[in-house]
């Protein structure tokens, strides 16, 4: 199983984080952006996306659902910085979800859920 960050704009806080992902749960995370997300969906079976839900618009979500429906990519999907105010909203959009993570859990948490 391959596991990328999706994001359009790396940042500072988005290389931090994934590094440290990668350090706690021992798994290679690779940041990309949704065009990218293609070219990896033709030669991986089973893709793990980690989605931050605080850089999302609904111009990226579209984009996204776009990609994943016209490739027919198998993608399984974390949500990354839930709050308990957004959580209704975002569980309903994304069609793979298997996992969130709140803005207030822990990296041990975190790691662990990936790990899993």
């Amino acid at each position: 199983m391959s596991i990328y960050y999706l994001s359009s704009d790396p940042t500072l806080y988005s290389s931090l984080l994934i590094d440290l992902l990668e350090k706690t749960s021992g798994r290679a995370i690779i940041s990309l952006n949704c065009d990218e997300l293609v070219n990896k969906g033709k030669i991986d079976d089973d893709i793990l996306v980690i989605l931050d839900i605080k850089k999302q618009t609904d111009k990226k979500y579209k984009n996204y659902i776009d990609t994943i429906n016209r490739n027919k990519l198998k993608v399984r999907e974390i949500l990354f910085n839930i709050t308990d105010e957004n959580i209704k909203k975002n569980i309903m959009k994304y069609p793979n979800v298997v996992g969130i993570f709140y803005e207030k859990d822990n990296m041990d948490i975190i790691s662990y859920g990936v790990k899993k």
